[in-house]
């Protein structure tokens, strides 16, 4: 059998006897991939940006905001700022998200009484009270006759059956957003390194908030709660609509 590197030449004699047409449509593929990557690898980057800076992707950030920022903190305050001057907008699009999931009517007023304490700048009201919501609303549509169980895993589980493009925020957003849930959210905080860290991460700890390990009171956080939140209801809702559709079927 000859080598992958004797069939090369073989090879090149074959494209060469391809009808030009042909050769055109590869081409424009190849073209099609290249770009298709070269946007991945540029949203990627950008993703990573946000993260380092302390804040979860969300859908309203142009993607020229932070493209020509100088550094980690340059991104940070540009975020910031607009987080702030364009609130309305955003916490309107973050509330008619969560109403247009399965999310139950305490979960929605929850989500709600968070959005304007977020206005009002009490900042650690959504750390502090979301996380039995997304439990109960987890357990609800996917465990519905095992009111005892874990929702962790059942959360990481199911939001894991879905593709980058089924989340409330499609592609790589999406897909950072699932990694900070699974790596994350539900994370055990115990020992001072744990704590630490918890601490350090604008994003809340679940393990560190139940416990009293960790208070987070920033605008970070407190966004950052709201855009989790609203992740997880948008995904819990999505499988269990697929999971009772194929149980029709």
């Amino acid at each position: 059998m000859p080598s992958s590197l004797s069939v090369i030449p073989e090879q090149i004699t074959a494209i060469e006897d391809v009808p030009p047409r042909q050769i055109e449509e590869i081409t424009r593929a190849f073209v099609t991939l290249c770009t298709s990557v070269g946007s991945l690898v540029w949203e990627w980057a950008w993703c990573e940006l946000i993260v380092q800076a302390g804040w979860l992707p969300h859908a309203s950030i142009p993607p020229e905001l932070i493209a020509d920022a100088k550094d980690v903190d340059d991104a940070g305050l540009r975020l910031e700022k607009f987080f702030r001057e364009n609130w309305p907008q955003i916490s309107e699009d973050l509330r008619r998200s969560v109403h247009d999931s399965d999310a139950d009517a305490d979960a929605r007023e929850a989500f709600d009484e968070c959005i304007r304490a977020h206005a009002l700048g009490l900042y650690r009201v959504a750390p502090t009270l979301l996380f039995p919501h997304i439990e109960r609303v987890t357990r609800t549509a996917l465990l519905p006759n095992a009111m005892g169980a874990s929702a962790a895993p059942v959360l990481f589980e199911a939001v894991g059956e879905l593709g980058p493009s089924e989340f409330t925020i499609p592609g790589v957003s999406g897909i950072r957003l699932y990694s900070k849930l699974a790596e994350h959210l539900y994370k055990q905080v115990r020992t001072p390194d744990e704590v630490e860290a918890a601490r350090l991460d604008p994003v809340p700890n679940r393990h560190a908030v139940l416990h009293g390990r960790v208070s987070y009171t920033s605008e970070k956080s407190s966004l950052n709660m709201l855009i989790m939140t609203n992740f997880i209801f948008d995904a819990v809702s999505k499988v269990a609509r697929e999971r009772s559709n194929a149980n029709v079927c």
